[in-house]
């Protein structure tokens, strides 16, 4: 089953209302990285979200086209088991078909995060993840999709034996994080 397991992460930006991606990264299990790219939304950005993301409009001016990274991901993804943390976003806006997916594994969900956690409310974040396993405070300052899949991979290979798997919501039935946080434009 290793060999279908993708550990995915994204950053967004917003174009008008619409979450848009600024970057992928991809490990495969044994953490080689897949993929790490800057991407260039179709629209134009009407906020970098600066504060979480570090992007303006030079670091995403020579991404790879929005387009062309949505189909690259969905070709890649077929068959295969996606973990995250907070996946809803991720699927949502680089178009996932989740019906192509073998699986899917969402940490800020997982049922064995939250007995370790003890987090039965809500979501469990990455950073809380981090602090709780090794005492690491991650997203202090930007959020950078490399750093977080690769926390996301350790976090999910602590636990994989314990691992169960839940209910996922389909990204239209449920809220991400991000959906209700109030964020200025720095950019």
């Amino acid at each position: 089953i290793q060999d279908k397991i993708l550990f995915l992460d994204g950053e967004f930006v917003l174009c008008g209302k619409r979450h848009a991606p600024a970057s992928l990264s991809i490990l495969n299990y044994e953490g080689k990285i897949i993929l790490h790219k800057l991407i260039k939304p179709e629209e134009e950005v009407t906020n970098y979200l600066y504060k979480l993301t570090g992007f303006n409009q030079n670091a995403l001016r020579n991404g790879i086209p929005e387009r062309t990274m949505i189909k690259y991901l969905n070709e890649l993804q077929t068959g295969k088991i996606l973990i995250g943390s907070d996946l809803s976003l991720d699927i949502k806006t680089f178009k996932i078909n989740v019906d192509n997916l073998l699986g899917i594994r969402d940490l800020s969900t997982a049922l064995a995060v939250r007995r370790r956690l003890n987090i039965w409310n809500g979501r469990s974040g990455l950073a809380k993840m981090a602090y709780h396993f090794w005492k690491l405070e991650i997203h202090k300052g930007t959020h950078n999709s490399l750093d977080d899949v690769i926390m996301i991979r350790d976090v999910y290979t602590l636990l994989e034996n314990e691992y169960e798997d839940d209910y996922y919501n389909h990204p239209d039935e449920e809220e991400s994080i991000l959906d209700n946080i109030e964020i200025e434009d720095y950019s």
